[in-house]
């Protein structure tokens, strides 16, 4: 008998404790595969939600998610979103009633642990940004619980999730170091404090020294902190940054000034507004 079948008769075997035979005459070309599709029924108890689990976690090989995709008749090549949401505190069954309720029938909620829930989105014609934030303000009205949500871009294949999955994990670790207010994260808008996040603790300090000699950064106090990321959120833009802040212009303007004369950076110039946002997220990340 074929070597391959053997060994997936005693792997069957092993699993079951059931003792399998099959004669020769009755082996034919799909054997084989029929052979592992039983081995993968019997290799995931909890059915669609362990496969969505286990392919997010990157425990698959392409040749298992094929055949359990065809099990369970999942489209491998349909549009996806993944949302990762973390929570403060232990999800409760009611929390994950609720996101049940929110989503479509050809949405995946899973709850990964005690504190995340992936939801895998068939995206429709809403836009995902506005849809993560809809999710958060109902996990925070309704729910009642504190949660961060990353998201990632859509993919076209089943088998660039788990790539989706390490990206919103990224997110949210970034986010809880440099955005800890944030509600909602998309991966593609790290993309700068991910490759930060890359460079290792000597190169990043002696960054810090060559060009910021004048302050410790992470000593700054939380209103420059709130000051300097609403300008980079305005673009550097002075008259959209104060009235973001709630501030006169000469106000912004008198804050950036000291900051100048404490750093030698004067944010309202490119050059000195991007070194300014190395050196700050480099010190959050290193705490230096």
């Amino acid at each position: 008998m074929d070597k391959e079948i053997q060994d997936l008769l005693t792997k069957l075997n092993i699993k079951t404790g059931l003792h399998l035979e099959i004669s020769e005459q009755n082996v034919d070309d799909d054997t084989s595969l029929r052979l592992q599709e039983l081995l993968l029924s019997v290799k995931d108890h909890a059915g669609r939600d362990l496969f969505w689990q286990n392919l997010l976690l990157g425990q698959l090989s392409r040749e298992e998610t094929v055949l359990l995709s065809r099990r369970f008749h999942i489209d491998m090549s349909a549009r996806r979103v993944l949302f990762l949401v973390a929570f403060l505190d232990t999800v409760s069954d009611v929390t994950r009633s609720m996101l049940k309720t929110i989503t479509t029938g050809r949405d995946e909620v899973l709850s990964l642990d005690e504190r995340h829930i992936a939801i895998i989105k068939i995206p429709g014609d809403s836009d995902m940004d506005t849809w993560a934030y809809s999710l958060s303000d109902m996990i925070s009205s309704e729910a009642m619980v504190s949660s961060m949500i990353a998201y990632d871009d859509p993919v076209e294949d089943i088998n660039m999730l788990p790539d989706s999955y390490k990206n919103c994990e990224a997110a949210l670790r970034l986010a809880g170091l440099l955005h800890a207010d944030k509600k909602v994260v998309s991966c593609d808008r790290l993309a700068f404090e991910k490759l930060l996040y890359s460079v290792g603790q000597e190169d990043a300090l002696d960054f810090l020294r060559r060009t910021v000699t004048g302050i410790d950064m992470s000593a700054i106090d939380n209103e420059m902190k709130n000051t300097i990321t609403t300008l980079f959120e305005n673009e550097l833009n002075i008259a959209d940054t104060a009235k973001a802040l709630f501030i006169h212009r000469n106000t912004l303007v008198y804050r950036l000034e000291k900051f100048q004369k404490q750093t030698g950076l004067d944010l309202k110039k490119f050059d000195d507004a991007v070194i300014c946002k190395t050196a700050f997220v480099l010190s959050e990340l290193h705490g230096k």
